[in-house]
């Protein structure tokens, strides 16, 4: 892409670029806006007592993290020449921002900003992304960033979210100019923009500041990534036989792995073709990223709810797994889909994920962690994974304060408060959604005044959610609900009065709905418009029926598995734990007839402890038959460090 080109489309996006982007269904609010309650706060105090309030106890690399004194040259740019903190600093950076504002923590507020002045104190517009050190007017700056573009692109990008979450929580006037100045400049993005993060951090900026050179840089990535200028392997559907290259002993396919198979460049490069397709409105673009998430939905999701990332992804099996920094990309990859395009389906993967591989991710007090989970963890064995170089290395399953690289002890800070600020949404219709269910109160700015609500629920250990109005704006307003897809009768009254959470279906409730007001549903989404008043109460039930899924290990065993759930919770037989690592009992996995394992199953819930910390002995339980009729009491996956979540799939004796 040549100058003239990128100075055409910057000088037309003041009037016009903004206004073509695609607008977002559903919009997640400012860090804050939704704070967490019950069980869930439990959670997340640990958090901030553990990793996202102590990071630089875990390592030294966190102490020097973005420090206005550390200034690395030449190939000191390099991630394998001692500038990784870097990288490791954004994703805690980003957890720690939004976890402060919604514990309303002082400590943590006075953390981040300590952390964050240097960059915003020095940031400019010469400067070569956040790198203030760096003048794009010295040749041998320039020389020096493309010798080493990790730095300034991957990083760049990533930091933006930090910073952007900086900007929208406290309106720092600093954020926005750092912003601007890092992403804003078109041709910088067309250079650079092929590395993951970068498009997907400048939207994410654009979008809080609505900056129009960020919005520029952002079209002409997009241009180029239409006309095929930068190289990116998501940017169009998966091929054809890609399918036979997802087994264990991959090395014979490594040209085509790496970097576009690794697990988090796959959810980043996702989220950046999203980005495109929100700056444009291209089909190609969303229908790629449609299509790859449906491949690696049908061939490569763990029962926990997470893409198979032991580095890269693949089918599913009892030894597979996933990095917890994968976890927290995709996470995010999903929330962005969820609320981009309003489809409460990826809503329902999310809470797969967050309610199972996310506690199973940390020890209990958030002091250690895995860097890989897998669905049966029997022993702290290594576990096999790609490196670099096309060689099979072991990487250590067992919970430790760190782990090498410190990617996952870095990342997993992320995956909590994302999920908090993206429970409640405001919509494009004026109104609020109900995305991600769990204990928390909202309070966001709607047209006409302001929206806020306490949610009281156990939920997803108990099916019955309560949501209080508190404050509502005058006038009618839309509310949504998402509504499960795995939950085949959900129910919902206001105030005692039942609600049809249905489709309406012939005459008579046609003929009804003449008379009444009647919800609306659309891509998994029940909305009620009404004039909403403070103390209005809408409960629901979502009610959670045990299911068996079949799962067949492609890799290694190439047997069936069982897998046993309720709702959005994956059930496994926990082992009595001496700690983490080591089990207090002998291990043996039963099997489990997928024709005769619901048969009797029960459901059993009691009062969730507080706090709550994901305790093995869980008061949420399900009561199952093994293939030899024998009892087994299941709890849920994630409050398990030793477990079996994938039962061999045994015929009933």
């Amino acid at each position: 892409m040549n100058k003239v080109f990128v100075a055409a489309v910057s000088g037309m996006a003041a009037l016009a670029c903004s206004a073509a982007f695609v607008p977002d269904a559903m919009s997640v609010p400012k860090p804050g806006a939704v704070k967490p309650a019950g069980w869930l706060r439990d959670w997340a105090e640990a958090a901030a007592k553990g990793y996202t309030g102590r990071m630089p106890e875990v390592d030294e690399e966190f102490v020097r993290a973005w420090r206005a004194d550390f200034t690395p040259r030449g190939r000191k740019l390099n991630w394998w020449e001692g500038t990784w903190s870097f990288e490791g600093g954004a994703y805690w950076f980003d957890g720690l921002v939004r976890l402060a504002f919604q514990l309303d923590d002082p400590e943590l507020k006075a953390l981040a900003k300590k952390r964050l002045d240097p960059v915003l104190d020095h940031a400019n517009a010469n400067a070569i992304g956040f790198c203030w050190w760096l003048d794009r007017r010295d040749a041998q700056h320039w020389s020096e960033v493309l010798a080493a573009p990790w730095m300034a692109n991957w990083v760049a990008g990533m930091f933006a979210r930090p910073v952007s979450a900086w900007y929208e929580a406290t309106g720092d006037v600093r954020a926005a100019q750092a912003l601007r100045a890092a992403l804003g400049d078109a041709y910088w993005v067309t250079q650079f923009g092929s590395t993951p993060t970068y498009p997907s951090g400048a939207y994410e900026s654009w979008r809080v500041t609505g900056d129009a050179q960020i919005a520029a840089a952002l079209v002409a990535f997009a241009d180029c990534l239409a006309t095929n200028r930068v190289r990116e392997t998501y940017a169009t559907a998966p091929t054809n036989g890609l399918e036979a290259t997802l087994w264990t002993k991959r090395k014979d396919h490594w040209a085509m792995k790496w970097p576009s198979r690794h697990g988090v460049f796959t959810h980043e490069d996702l989220l950046s073709v999203f980005a495109a397709w929100r700056a444009t409105g291209d089909a190609a673009f969303l229908e790629a990223v449609r299509a790859w998430y449906a491949f690696l939905d049908a061939r490569a999701r763990l029962p926990f709810g997470a893409t198979v990332m032991d580095e890269e992804w693949g089918h599913p099996g009892p030894g597979r797994g996933t990095e917890s920094c994968a976890l927290a990309a995709e996470e995010w990859s999903r929330i962005n889909l969820m609320a981009g395009l309003g489809e409460g389906r990826w809503g329902d993967d999310v809470e797969r994920a967050f309610f199972n591989a996310a506690p199973a991710m940390t020890d209990r007090a958030w002091r250690n962690h895995v860097y890989f989970q897998v669905p049966n963890r029997l022993e702290a064995r290594p576990v096999k994974r790609l490196s670099v170089g096309d060689t099979v290395e072991e990487t250590s399953a067992t919970y430790a304060r760190k782990h090498s690289p410190l990617c996952c002890t870095a990342g997993l800070n992320r995956v909590l408060p994302n999920y908090v600020q993206a429970m409640w949404t405001t919509t494009s219709d004026g109104g609020v959604a109900a995305a991600l269910y769990g204990p928390c109160s909202v309070d966001v700015a709607v047209p006409g005044g302001r929206f806020a609500a306490e949610e009281r629920t156990d939920y997803p250990f108990g099916d019955a959610i309560e949501i209080e109005i508190v404050a509502a704006p005058a006038g009618e307003m839309p509310l949504k609900l998402r509504l499960p897809g795995w939950c085949a009768n959900p129910r919902v009254s206001l105030d005692g009065t039942p609600l049809a959470t249905k489709p309406a279906s012939g005459f008579v409730d046609w003929l009804f709905g003449l008379f009444a007001d009647r919800p609306t549903f659309k891509d998994g989404f029940m909305t009620m418009t009404r004039a909403w008043r403070a103390g209005e109460k809408l409960s629901i039930v979502f009610p959670m029926e045990p299911r068996v899924d079949v799962v067949r290990d492609l890799d290694d065993t190439q047997k069936d598995f069982a897998c046993l759930s309720a709702g959005p919770l994956l059930f496994a037989r926990g082992f009595a734990e001496k700690d983490a690592n080591a089990a207090a009992e002998e291990i043996a996995v039963p099997e489990i007839d997928p024709r005769t394992a619901l048969a009797g199953a029960r459901l059993n819930r009691a009062a969730l402890p507080r706090p709550w910390n994901w305790p093995l002995a869980s008061p949420t339980t399900l009561s199952v038959k093994d293939a030899a009729g024998r009892a087994l009491e299941l709890v849920p996956y994630g409050c398990t460090k030793l477990r079996a979540s994938m039962f061999p799939a045994g015929a009933a004796k």
